[in-house]
């Protein structure tokens, strides 16, 4: 008989009290790969998200929360820091300050300036998961900043691991850095995911080589996954007028995982319907078929 989860995580469900998480409670355990893992060539993996984890009914809260991962192999590196270099020039960002788009990017020539110097980059996959909150349930992970965290970073957890499992020539392990976020407690989310690993068998979990919380100045690649992460916001996240931009998304979709096919849930994961997407303006596939 199969351990049940109770005896794979040590923890007796029973003493689990509502409103308490389970991923509150248990141990952290770090994931470790084995020395097959280890020994596969590596990707590296730059997370970065956009908007707040509120329920977004405020005034000056946002209507989505999303992130925007790059999957890249360490090869393409160089050109992709090239990229930024040119960014922090022609945008005049101070030495010492890591480039970001709430600072560097407030007007659409700059964006899209951005997008035309990322776009013809290759070596690497981009993977985006975005929720709109108006589209939530009452009572949904909507309304736990830390659980509306949780689930969107463990859905792109799991793309970045299917990333790595199919890349072209084999699969790969991923060092995996997601940007520190304030007032969050990362280990909450470290521990979900280890939820997660003992209930999503699909999820390539053996595949992480590491997994950390950075800050965007350790690491000059999470910049431009803050970038991404912008291009994501504006095509999803209305104006004061009512509009969204989506030319930057246009710009560099062939970059996103699967977009040669469909994008759809492994290469952007939109929740909790898809039909959010479809309905955009300046969504790349009209009449999509898409089961997602």
């Amino acid at each position: 008989m199969s351990p049940s989860l109770s005896e794979m995580l040590g923890v007796d469900f029973s003493t689990i009290k509502p409103p308490g998480r389970l991923s509150s409670q248990i141990a952290v355990q770090p994931f470790t790969p084995s020395a097959k893992v280890a020994a596969l060539p590596r990707l590296d993996v730059y997370i970065d998200e956009t908007g707040d984890r509120g329920r977004g009914d405020k005034a000056s809260g946002s209507p989505i929360f999303g992130m925007a991962g790059i999957v890249i192999d360490p090869l393409a590196e160089p050109a992709v820091r090239a990229a930024l270099r040119q960014m922090r020039r022609d945008f005049r960002t101070p030495p010492g300050r890591p480039l970001s788009w709430k600072e560097d990017l407030k007007t659409h020539d700059r964006r899209m300036h951005a997008a035309n110097l990322l776009a013809p980059l290759t070596g690497f996959r981009i993977v985006f998961v975005v929720v709109d909150k108006a589209s939530l349930n009452s009572g949904s992970y909507r309304d736990n900043v830390t659980l509306l965290y949780n689930v969107v970073a463990f859905d792109m957890l799991a793309r970045v691991l299917w990333a790595a499992k199919n890349w072209p020539g084999g699969a790969r392990q991923a060092a995996i850095r997601f940007g520190h976020v304030a007032k969050h407690d990362h280990t909450d989310t470290h521990r979900y995911f280890q939820i997660k690993q003992n209930r999503e068998p699909t999820v390539p979990f053996h595949l992480i080589s590491s997994l950390t919380w950075v800050n965007a100045a350790q690491f000059d690649l999470s910049q431009v996954a803050d970038v991404y992460a912008g291009f994501l916001k504006a095509g999803f996240w209305p104006n004061e007028y009512g509009d969204v931009e989506g030319a930057y998304l246009r710009k560099i979709w062939h970059q996103i995982r699967m977009s040669e096919t469909c994008a759809l849930n492994l290469g952007i994961r939109v929740k909790p319907d898809s039909a959010i997407a479809k309905r955009q303006p300046w969504w790349p596939c009209p009449g999509c078929q898409s089961k997602y």
